[in-house]
């Protein structure tokens, strides 16, 4: 498999969103497992699964992270968790042909979030809906990279932006000194590593698997 080197989209001043809870973390035996090749050479982790949800340890999680909430709110810190989407489910179309999300599977991201917000998390914005929607209505810019796990610039610009909103609604803040940080124009760069090629097997002539998407 191979894949052309594509422009990506960044922006000076657009600011980090610090910290997230993934959905589902990668288990070690990943790196046994191949990537889901789905259409026009998009790829999806192996742990991306789309027929089932696995809740088992669901309730302890949350649990831990509400405690930590608590204890975070007692000393005066606010928490808010960004609830990082299921790329699959965001692009499902893009799954491949015949591989569409369960009905189990598509109900898992709000059951994560009730789950949080039940256990005493403040919280949990949904991130899910707003991508879904940005991804069906435009196929550009992405929201993830066509052949790696992270977002793209313009993904992290729509979580911020939801994340923002959240947190401007339930918390007060005094008012800004300053005029706040402006975007500047648009750069273009080119992402140099993919992770999910990591789990493509090599082929014979085929073009490094460090080339980006």
């Amino acid at each position: 498999m191979t894949h052309a080197h594509t422009p990506i989209l960044t922006r000076r001043g657009l600011a980090a969103l610090a910290g997230g809870a993934a959905l589902a973390a990668p288990p070690a035996r990943a790196q046994r497992l191949s990537a889901i090749q789905g259409r026009e050479g998009w790829l999806f982790a192996p742990w991306d699964h789309v027929q089932q949800a696995d809740t088992t340890n669901l309730p302890r999680v949350c649990e831990i992270l509400a405690e930590a909430v608590g204890m975070l709110r007692v000393a005066g810190v606010e928490t808010v968790i960004a609830l990082i989407p299921s790329k699959a489910m965001v692009y499902r179309n893009m799954l491949p042909p015949g591989m569409a999300p369960s009905p189990v599977a598509l109900r898992r991201y709000e059951a994560t979030r009730a789950a949080l917000t039940q256990g005493g998390v403040r919280l949990v914005p949904d991130l899910m809906t707003p991508m879904a929607r940005e991804a069906a209505a435009r196929p550009e810019p992405r929201l993830f990279f066509k052949a790696d796990t992270h977002w793209t610039p313009a993904g992290a610009e729509l979580a911020a932006g939801v994340m923002a909103s959240a947190i401007q609604s339930a918390f007060r803040f005094p008012a800004s000194p300053g005029p706040g940080e402006r975007l500047g124009p648009p750069e273009r760069r080119v992402r140099g590593r993919n992770d999910l090629l990591d789990f493509v097997a090599p082929r014979s002539g085929a073009a490094s698997r460090r080339r980006p998407s």
